[in-house]
């Protein structure tokens, strides 16, 4: 990929290919359906998209945008929900309000990992939610 001029990384089975023009990002785009070719792999159509990076785009549950890296909301609902069940699944326990805490602080360890905090933006809605969140 670097001789063709893009920026490609590769996440276990998530790759992100980024170009200047449409024009590299179709031979790049080629090159990694060969290879799918070759190792039997099918790309996943919800997983697949391809736009302009102006736009903002979705890449290992954050969502990446012009000036901000935040979480995807997608990713963001997802974390809700599982906290939501694991208080349902531990309410009963004198210790549930620990281990929610234990759970979410590992979510934020997770969403600050790798990525220096003075990029990483909550819009208002999530930090709302927080909020509520920290109050039960």
């Amino acid at each position: 990929m670097e001789s063709k001029h893009v920026f490609y990384r590769r996440y276990m089975d998530d790759i992100i290919v980024l170009s200047s023009s449409r024009w590299k990002l179709r031979k790049a785009i080629k090159i990694v359906n060969q290879h799918f070719e070759k190792l039997q792999l099918k790309q996943h159509p919800d997983k697949t998209t391809i736009g302009r990076i102006t736009n903002g785009f979705d890449f290992l549950g954050y969502q990446i945008g012009q000036e901000k890296i935040t979480v995807s909301n997608r990713t963001f609902k997802n974390h809700i929900r599982r906290l939501s069940q694991l208080y349902e699944q531990k309410k009963h326990l004198p210790n549930w309000k620990m281990l929610l805490d234990d759970y979410r602080q590992h979510w934020l360890k997770w969403v600050y990992s790798g990525i220096p905090s003075s990029i990483i933006n909550f819009d208002k809605e999530s930090v709302e939610s927080r909020l509520l969140l920290k109050s039960t």
